[in-house]
């Protein structure tokens, strides 16, 4: 694969007003060459954007500057993955680029390939030694200071996957060292502002079909539980507070006993949708001191996920699936990590606030480090846009 790095081009976009002179809300175009939106990763303060899509022939990766779209990286389609962003500094000065065998740290001019080399322990007779693996590396997540990068590593031959840090030296750091290597893959972990806390996990295992997540901090591992310790479904990871204290996931369970899928009577034992719900998605957030804890309104709402959390955990933006419906519609959480839950739908706010969006449609997925912005994804007759809606900050 050929590829250069550097200030190729500058292309303009398009802002619009989404509402009749209301600032408070950002449409921006895509580059003319885009074939759909693409993929944009945002910094903490929601202004700095990279963007990753697929145009007919090249993989390119922009990033938006002072009102403009500047191409910072070409490179031609091969039958293997392209190289895409992996994450962005806090303050958008470092950003890490991978594909499907290499991960690269950019800061400014400076480009730094990562080392594809690892250990993992191994127990001989009792005695446990290290051995060193070769591999590809595929970048996760960077930290908010830019020093630490996780990664997942899979060996030369071999189809599981390790969980691996760089924090600056030649070496990778194999935080799942210890744990069944050839019964799961584990994945690039989410840090913390620091890098100092990173949370990771595994899919499903192959004996036991559970996946699991783990706090790493210190060169120790504390295991995050599901919400219903029965669970045989999912347990997803999806953020990290920036001190590393609050954990977010989506898990499936525990059951809705009595409910059906649309939250109904349980007439027609042949309509899918009229059967017990099972294993029901719902958010949650860990903390040492809370453990695992719903975030959920049972009265309201048959299923609620995670998208995106504010740098102290204290703001959640998230979907969530009311009673008595197939659509799922997008909120803010407020709460404390122990169970004193506010839930306020994204519409009502815009509606309360006098916000309204002009387009086809919209959605968010993610929100600033300050709880002062959503950003997301908007549609026009046809053409992708990214959105950035300002709302008030709410203090705990």
């Amino acid at each position: 694969m050929a590829f250069s790095l550097g200030l190729i081009a500058t292309l303009g976009s398009v802002a619009l007003a989404g509402g009749v002179g209301d600032s408070r809300v950002e449409l921006i175009g895509f580059p003319a060459e885009s074939l759909g939106a693409g993929n944009l990763t945002f910094t903490d303060d929601g202004e700095l954007w990279l963007l990753h899509q697929w145009p007919a022939q090249d993989s390119v990766i922009y990033r938006y500057q002072d009102g403009e779209w500047v191409l910072i990286r070409r490179e031609i389609l091969t039958p293997l993955p392209g190289i895409m962003p992996a994450g962005i500094s806090s303050d958008g000065s470092v950003m890490v680029l991978t594909d499907a065998y290499r991960t690269q740290v950019v800061e400014g001019p400076a480009v730094s390939t990562l080392p594809r080399m690892w250990t993992y322990t191994v127990l001989d007779g009792g005695h446990a030694h290290e051995e060193y693996v070769f591999g590809s590396v595929s970048g996760g997540a960077i930290s908010g200071n830019g020093q630490v990068v996780t990664l997942s590593g899979r060996e030369s031959g071999r189809y599981k996957t390790d969980s691996l840090v760089w924090m600056g030296s030649s070496e990778l750091i194999n935080i799942s060292d210890g744990l069944p290597r050839e019964e799961a893959s584990y994945g690039a972990g989410l840090p913390s502002e620091d890098g100092s806390v990173i949370v990771f996990g595994t899919g499903l295992n192959d004996s036991t079909g559970e996946s699991r997540i783990w706090v790493w901090e210190d060169g120790e591992r504390t295991e995050i539980p599901r919400l219903d310790p029965m669970g045989e479904d999912f347990h997803e990871l999806r953020a990290i507070s920036a001190d590393g204290r609050a954990v977010f996931g989506t898990d499936g369970g525990p059951d809705r006993g009595g409910l059906s899928y649309w939250a109904g009577p349980l007439v027609d034992p042949d309509d899918w949708s009229a059967q017990p719900m099972q294993n029901a998605a719902t958010a949650w957030v860990w903390t040492q001191q809370s453990g695992t804890v719903p975030i959920i309104d049972r009265d309201r709402f048959l299923e609620t996920s995670v998208m995106d959390i504010n740098a102290d955990g204290s703001v959640m933006l998230g979907f969530a699936r009311p009673m008595r419906t197939n659509h799922w519609k997008q909120f803010l959480w407020f709460g404390d990590w122990f169970g004193d839950n506010e839930f306020v739908m994204v519409d009502d706010l815009f509606y309360s606030l006098g916000i309204s969006i002009e387009a086809d449609w919209y959605g968010f997925n993610a929100i600033s480090g300050d709880g002062s912005k959503l950003t997301g994804y908007a549609s026009i007759e046809g053409r992708y846009y990214a959105i950035i809606v300002t709302i008030p900050v709410r203090k705990p």
